[in-house]
């Protein structure tokens, strides 16, 4: 599943009351293309709110969910993703040493990311830019994609701690 997909489907199974006390976080800012704009920052819970009792056990299934989506992939499949993208891109020619020092490198911090958001950043970054990405490339796409799933997830574990034992 896409990205999208996968958050359309955990938004999905919230708690029913979750729309009421789980607020977006959106920041102001201008463009110089599209002028005034709002960017989603993330989720947090309102103030003072507290999760009915008859819903804690949905908002842990919704917590297990959102670690679940956001566990990262095998370091394997990481590894042949970004070959198979170093495939399709052109980048400056290096040694097999360099080469696989690179790949470990990435693999190792794309494992910080939810394994369908790194499959569908590597699978896609062709058709953004036919060079192989810098960091930061990956980095400012893996976010845009992860951000719901993450800031929600800390919302919603935010929320479960507010709940008196």
């Amino acid at each position: 599943l896409a990205p999208a997909q996968v958050d359309a489907t955990l938004e999905a199974l919230l708690p029913p009351s979750a729309n009421s006390w789980l607020k977006p976080v959106v920041a102001d800012r201008t463009t110089a293309d599209f002028g005034w704009d709002q960017e989603f920052v993330g989720y947090r819970v309102a103030p003072g709110v507290q999760v009915p009792a008859s819903e804690i056990d949905a908002l842990d299934r919704a917590i297990d969910l959102h670690r679940q989506a956001c566990a990262p992939a095998p370091q394997d499949r990481i590894t042949t993703a970004l070959a198979e993208l170093r495939v399709l891109t052109k980048a400056r020619a290096e040694d097999s040493l360099d080469l696989k020092f690179l790949i470990r490198v990435y693999a190792d911090r794309l494992g910080e990311w939810p394994a369908d958001v790194v499959a569908h950043v590597l699978r896609t970054q062709a058709n953004v830019s036919r060079w192989w990405p810098a960091w930061e490339e990956l980095q400012v796409r893996l976010e845009t994609y992860a951000r719901k799933r993450r800031t929600r997830l800390k919302a919603l574990e935010d929320a479960r701690r507010s709940i008196p034992a």
